[in-house]
């Protein structure tokens, strides 16, 4: 509605400005100044009413806008009335206006144009913008804001301006103090007397007080929450308008919070190849002809600028690091820089958190504070997202590898923690974390090992553990070729994550019982095949991961879990088992674990499914669960299972299912869909078609038939697996079904002949694999004059 009344207006001005150049002497320029000011706030006032002012200080810039528009629509209108009164009078009356009432002619015209220009001065000082800048650390926000700051023609436009850095830690009063010294000092005045003496009151009142009637520049760099933003609202008012403030952020709700006036959010954008490429030029090659890179380092050049990712920051930096270097200084210093694009899992990154004692300790919701954590570090650019859940959760991270070098020169500085490459020998270990990269087997000795809080080992090659370390609180062995543990590890009291994942060991000695602070156990991947009755005394112990793989998928045991002693049932505070081998009453120890969230439990026989039921339905927080038979010609029977538990959200069957399960349909946290062997001769998919946030579905030798049609339904289906069905010859994905889906793999379907038929439908396709399919399916979509190409000539990515 509000830009309405302003493009009326405007149309109104410009309905004036074809009047007669003479009838417009004196007030032309006023006018012509007017329309050019509404214009440009047009925009503004069309997004207003798109999307509703959200804020009071919003609805009072529209306000103000409107009205202004109001007064000149009252002025434009009086002068026009004015200038048709002449020309309506005809020839005597315009002579007599010419003569005896010129005087008040000019006086008329002279008003105008001054009113005009009054409104004009209050529409430009209108307060437009908060501008909050937001990016991830290095990508050039400071330097885009300091550019304009130091601008002597931006400045002109204000009495005074101020710039601040407060960055995470800062004490308020001392930020107030600085705000008030930047300002002062932009008019070269003295500051007030006892300003370091002043209480937050007293600061307040006199920044207030200073900026009263004064248009100033505002910039507030580095904010990391708004909690400082609320503190200093109240002594940033606009009172005589026309004031900005530009904060810079890494934090969206930062960027979003409100300070009065219309607010622009800026997202600083990483560079394109061209603009990176221009930027390392020009700070590796300033000293060359045109700035060139010689073509001898070209490639090399271009490979080490693609690292950087398009951020600016590290961009600049590694261009002024290869500045004058030749080709073996450019090798040296490329083989040098630790480039990092390890994946981080949200699960082990969050249980070293609460192995370390990070996470703030609430009864029943530790894991969701940790999971917030990684939010929080996501949400401030200090990780990178690199896959998600159904439920939009990150699933897998990582850092960038300015931030890790960053956070790795922080750590040292501050003793927390270390990364050991192989390179110099550490003769002493000041960090209280250390990770090792690379090493020759042999872990030299080297003194301080006693502070030590964490170790962690990303190295295959390591043979020997640390000694001395007594304090410690997370381990970290996985993969180290190591088939023995020391006795002194079972004297870390203090341990509370212990990763074993991997490794050569084929015994857990009945010691680890003294470790009696142990949250998180993982021996999955190991050649152990029991677990010690000392295990049951680990009543802290929260995850235990305990399972191998046989290697082949394509056969029907694929996974072997372990066997746990039956007095496992004691450890109260276990939320993860992944898995046991069932025997005789271990199923009933677990009736009463009904604190549990996900569980694996193998060797199950058919005689085990009452007893298996009453312990699934006794599970309401389960969010896991994977059931494997003892061998491929026992029955898995289910159906005794009523009410499965409410939050399910991943279900693994492996074995062979006579009928589909009934409470299949009321799985509606169902997100993953495991079934392996199950040779149904019922169609599966009329009974998970509608469950609301399944993602994946994997059938595995899951269904006899020689035809599979998704009919309807899959609204949230991302992966779909197809293996091990020798006998299905035709899949159907009807037009409208599986909307969603961005991966299909169909493994080892030997009389599958041509291509889904529909897959042209599925338009978010982003891959397909075959893997020992037939040739003639091969060749239906290989090369763009196959038969079938047409149909998957919109997947990016097809393996075959």
């Amino acid at each position: 509605m509000d830009s309405a009344v302003v493009n009326y207006l405007i149309d109104n001005i410009l309905s004036v400005l074809a009047i007669e150049t003479s009838l417009l002497w004196g007030v032309r320029d006023a006018v012509v100044d007017m329309k050019n000011e509404l214009i440009s706030m047009q925009s503004f006032l069309v997004d207003a009413d798109k999307k509703g002012t959200s804020n009071e200080a919003e609805k009072t810039w529209v306000a103000s806008v409107r009205d202004m528009a109001y007064e000149v629509e009252d002025i434009i209108d009086r002068f026009i009335y004015h200038i048709n009164s002449q020309r309506i009078g005809g020839r005597s009356v315009r002579f007599l206006h010419h003569t005896i009432y010129f005087p008040q002619n000019l006086w008329v015209r002279h008003q105008v144009a001054t009113k005009l220009h009054k409104i004009n001065k209050k529409i430009r000082t209108i307060p437009e913008t908060v501008i909050s800048i937001v990016g991830m650390g290095g990508s050039g926000k400071t330097t885009l804001v300091a550019n304009t700051y130091n601008n002597d023609d931006v400045k002109k436009h204000f009495d005074c301006w101020a710039w601040i850095t407060v960055s995470q830690a800062y004490e308020l009063e001392n930020l107030l103090r600085s705000l008030i010294k930047e300002f002062y000092e932009s008019r070269k005045e003295a500051y007030p007397a006892g300003l370091s003496s002043m209480n937050y009151r007293l600061l307040v009142k006199t920044l207030v007080n200073y900026l009263e009637k004064k248009v100033y520049l505002l910039v507030v760099d580095d904010v990391w929450d708004t909690n400082l933003l609320d503190e200093i609202k109240v002594s940033i008012q606009d009172s005589c308008l026309g004031s900005r403030i530009i904060l810079t952020t890494r934090k969206e709700d930062v960027a979003c919070y409100p300070l009065g006036g219309k607010h622009h959010v800026h997202h600083m954008q990483l560079l394109q190849k061209e603009e990176a490429w221009e930027l390392f030029c020009k700070k590796a090659f300033s000293s060359n002809p045109n700035g060139s890179c010689p073509l001898e380092l070209e490639s090399f050049a271009q490979e080490l600028v693609g690292k950087c990712e398009g951020l600016p920051l590290a961009i600049a930096a590694l261009g002024s690091l290869m500045y004058s270097k030749n080709m073996s200084q450019w090798n040296e210093i490329y083989n040098g820089l630790n480039w990092k694009d390890h994946e981080i899992q949200r699960k082990m990154l969050t249980k070293l958190w609460m192995g370390e004692g990070f996470v703030e300790q609430v009864e029943g919701s530790t894991l969701e504070v940790a999971d917030s954590y990684l939010v929080e570090l996501i949400f401030r650019n200090m990780l990178q997202v690199v896959e998600r859940n159904e439920f939009e959760r990150p699933r897998i991270c990582k850092m960038h590898d300015l931030l890790r070098e960053l956070a790795l020169s922080v750590s040292i500085k501050e003793k927390f923690g270390a990364v050991y490459d192989g390179g110099e020998e550490m003769k002493e270990c000041k960090a209280r974390r250390i990770s090792i990269h690379k090493s020759d087997g042999e872990l030299k000795s080297f003194t301080g090992m006693s502070k030590l809080r964490s170790f962690l080992v990303f190295n295959k090659s390591l043979k020997t553990l640390p000694s001395g370390s007594k304090m410690l609180r997370v381990l970290n062995l996985e993969d180290a070729p190591i088939d023995k543990l020391p006795d002194e590890l079972f004297k870390l009291f203090n341990l509370r994550y212990l990763n074993l994942r991997g490794t050569l060991l084929k015994k857990l000695p009945n010691s680890i019982g003294r470790l009696l602070n142990l949250q998180t156990l993982d021996i999955g991947g190991t050649q152990i095949e029991s677990l010690p009755h000392g295990i049951g005394k680990l009543q802290n112990l929260r995850h235990l991961i305990m399972y191998r793989y046989t290697g082949n998928w394509n056969e029907f045991r694929y996974s072997i879990g372990m066997q746990a002693p039956l007095n496992i049932g004691q450890l109260k505070n276990l939320q993860t088992v992944c898995y046991f081998e069932a025997k005789v009453d271990m199923i009933r120890q677990f009736r009463s674990m009904t604190q549990l969230t996900s569980i694996g439990i193998g060797n199950v026989k058919e005689a085990d499914e009452t007893d298996l039921c009453i312990t699934i339905q006794n599970m309401r927080l389960l969010c896991l669960l994977s059931v494997m038979v003892t061998n491929e010609d026992e029955t898995l029977r289910m159906d005794a299972l009523s009410s499965p538990p409410p939050n399910l959200q991943r279900l693994s069957l492996i074995g062979k299912l006579e009928k589909v399960p009934q409470w299949f349909r009321s799985l509606q946290s169902l997100t993953h869909l495991q079934l392996h062997w199950s040779r149904l001769a019922e169609d599966l998919l009329p009974h998970i078609a509608d469950l609301p946030h399944l993602g994946h579905l994997t059938l595995s030798n899951a269904y006899v038939g020689k035809q599979i049609c998704f009919s309807t339904g899959f609204p949230k289906l991302t992966k779909l697996e197809i293996r091990n069905s020798p006998q299905l010859s035709k899949i159907i994905i009807e037009k409208g079904v599986i909307p969603n889906m961005k991966s299909l793999g169909i493994d080892s379907c030997i009389e599958l002949k041509t291509v889904p038929k529909g897959i042209e439908y599925l338009k978010n396709l982003q891959e397909l694999v075959l893997a020992f399919v037939s040739m003639e399916l091969q060749h239906r979509i290989e090369g763009e004059g196959s038969v079938d190409f047409p149909k998957v000539r919109h997947i990016p990515k097809k393996c075959i």
